[in-house]
């Protein structure tokens, strides 16, 4: 997801807001410490602790299920929690349910507790960008597709009562783009890069999200996971200099048409699967965390 730069000036005012804010304030300023966060805000004590919460089961699902890759950011992530849209919109004109920046010397994820509607979730935009945060720290120059793609997948994470996680929920935004445009070649998609149209341009943009989105939930999900050790070679290939093509013909043994055909009718028909991982534990961080 192309990334809104928020100045630095700005940055700074909002921390400035934070630790400085006048005593006949009616907002009472909160900061929490968990074990990966620092997060502040005019949020109620709970509902900061809550969005910690989050923040920590998706990380931690996410590197559970990565275990040989290190996801140790060299810098730390700050997280400003707004208890309001207006409290919220001097410092987001753009009107963005979240907005997530990384940084040399600091991560900045900012976003309200108060969610405008149901399709408008912050965690959304915060879970997508946390993705590339992770895999760039691990996987340096991931294909385009791949990172955008991966990103939409995990976007949809959540957590329930009983010890499991959930991800890869449908997107239907998504399928519906994809049902109604003509999509990409293969050949098209894996040669879009942060220069492409495909990636810059407004009424090409949704195509590039949509599809890669669709073909790494095509090869997670789809025929039962067969397809993910493969994409693993795929990307392995990939990152030893192999030509994009060569690699994908020795990774999934076929040629683009086999898997563009059968892309497309993942993405027509109505069998798309989730991953559910089940966990000894409760995804609980409450005891671990600070607050003043």
């Amino acid at each position: 997801m192309k990334r809104r730069l928020l100045t630095l000036p700005a940055i700074i005012f909002l921390l400035l807001v934070a630790f400085n804010v006048p005593a006949s304030a009616k907002d009472t300023w909160t900061s929490v410490h968990s074990q990966n966060f620092f997060l502040v805000g005019n949020a109620s004590e709970k509902e900061i602790r809550q969005v910690a919460t989050r923040l920590e089961q998706f990380r931690d699902v996410f590197t559970r299920l990565f275990a040989k890759l290190n996801f140790t950011s060299p810098v730390p992530t700050t997280v400003i929690v707004f208890k309001s849209q207006s409290a919220y919109k001097p410092f987001n004109p753009r009107n963005d349910a979240g907005y997530f920046q990384p940084g040399p010397d600091v991560n900045y994820i900012t976003l309200t507790t108060e969610q405008r509607n149901s399709e408008d979730d912050p965690f959304r935009i915060i879970f997508h960008e946390y993705v590339h945060l992770l895999v760039n720290n691990t996987m340096k120059d991931a294909p385009l597709w791949f990172n955008e793609g991966l990103a939409e997948y995990y976007s949809t994470f959540y957590v329930d009562e009983e010890r499991k996680a959930f991800l890869g929920k449908v997107i239907p935004n998504h399928v519906l783009y994809l049902r109604e445009q003509k999509m990409l070649p293969l050949s098209a998609l894996f040669a879009v890069d942060h220069n492409s149209p495909y990636y810059n341009e407004g009424n090409k943009r949704g195509v590039f999200y949509a599809e890669s989105w669709a073909l790494v939930h095509y090869l997670i999900q789809a025929d039962k996971g067969q397809h993910l050790p493969q994409l693993g070679v795929f990307l392995n290939l990939i990152g030893t200099g192999t030509p994009i093509e060569e690699a994908f013909k020795k990774a999934f043994q076929v040629d683009y048409s086999v898997i563009e055909k059968e892309l497309k009718d993942y993405v027509g028909g109505n069998h798309y699967t989730m991953t559910r991982a089940t966990f000894e534990r409760k995804l609980e961080f409450d005891e671990d965390m600070q607050s003043r």
